[in-house]
């Protein structure tokens, strides 16, 4: 399930707070455990919505939607520029996690000097 599911699960079986006031209001209470947020936040909201997650040492992801986005996306009928959930109920968020590297060919280059190693002892075995 992806991440906007997840929220979506938590608005219906837990406890969500919509907007960024009571957003704020909850980080600064101790209560948010997660707090999602639009990429079109203003400024000076963001960076004070940030530096409240940083002092709270709270989990936090910025979703890639701007805040009409965000809102359609979750169901609403208005727009939503943060949510903090402060019970998850059945959700299970795991934003620790990271996306696997992508693995990268190597093709091991020989030197001339291995080259004609094997070539000469190749010749040798053939003697």
């Amino acid at each position: 399930m992806g991440l906007e599911e997840q929220i979506k699960r938590a608005m219906s079986t837990g406890t969500v707070v919509l907007g960024t006031k009571k957003t704020e209001k909850t980080i600064m209470l101790g209560k948010a455990k997660y707090v999602f947020y639009s990429q079109d936040l203003d400024d000076a909201v963001k960076e004070r919505l940030v530096y409240l997650l940083e002092l709270g040492n709270i989990k936090n992801k910025e979703m890639p939607y701007t805040y009409k986005a965000f809102g359609e996306v979750l169901g609403q009928g208005f727009p939503v520029g943060a949510l903090a959930v402060v019970s998850e109920g059945k959700a299970l968020f795991d934003l620790d996690a990271k996306e696997e590297p992508k693995k990268k060919i190597v093709k091991k280059k020989t030197s001339k000097k291995t080259a004609k190693v094997t070539a000469t002892e190749e010749e040798k075995e053939s003697e």
